[in-house]
């Protein structure tokens, strides 16, 4: 059942990769310049992760696998220049 909810979710968010239009790629910019790093894991955390292995007696450590988009890099990467007072544009 994990192992299908891993494949679900890795063919969902691959279906949506492509080439990025230059309007998603400058809203991604806008999003990064405007949240901080931490705020945007926070959200890909919530939206893009799957529990692969929960805790157990066994094994005490909880996994989870994240899914990147290319939306997500652009943002952590605007938020990243912004941080350093750079721009970062199309």
């Amino acid at each position: 059942m994990r192992l299908l909810q891993i494949l679900l979710a890795s063919a969902s968010i691959a279906a949506g990769q492509g080439p990025l239009p230059d309007e998603a790629i400058q809203k991604a910019i806008d999003l990064g310049r405007s949240t901080k790093t931490p705020a945007l894991w926070k959200n890909v955390e919530k939206n893009h992760s799957v529990r692969i292995n929960r805790q157990t007696f066994a094994d005490s450590v909880g996994k989870t696998a994240i899914f990147l988009t290319d939306r997500d890099l652009v943002a952590f990467a605007a938020s990243d220049a912004a941080r350093r007072h750079r721009s970062l544009t199309v």
